[in-house]
């Protein structure tokens, strides 16, 4: 399995079409999705992509890091995820006696 790219600043009206579309030129899209944030700042979207093979995540990555994308300059890179345990607040763990 390949690993996650991370698309940072993404414009408010950017669709899942679009961006997979931008992707697709560079290799197979697995899969896409966009978060939306709701704020008072511009370009807070963000989103995930998975390409077929390891090779072209680092083409990608090297291709569309701070390019231009409808007026936002997107930021492109491998994403990493914490492990369950790191996400917690150490406060909410369940306490030992």
């Amino acid at each position: 399995m390949s690993k996650k790219i991370y698309i940072g600043k993404l414009p408010d009206k950017i669709t899942d079409k679009q961006l997979s579309d931008i992707f697709s030129k560079i290799g197979r899209v697995i899969s896409l999705k966009i978060i939306k944030v709701i704020s008072f700042q511009d370009n807070m979207n963000y989103g995930y992509v998975q390409m077929d093979t390891d090779d072209n995540s680092n083409k990608a990555i090297k291709t569309l890091n701070n390019s231009l994308l409808e007026g936002s300059r997107i930021k492109v890179m491998e994403a990493h995820f914490l492990d369950k345990e790191k996400q917690e607040h150490p406060y909410w763990k369940k306490r030992r006696f």
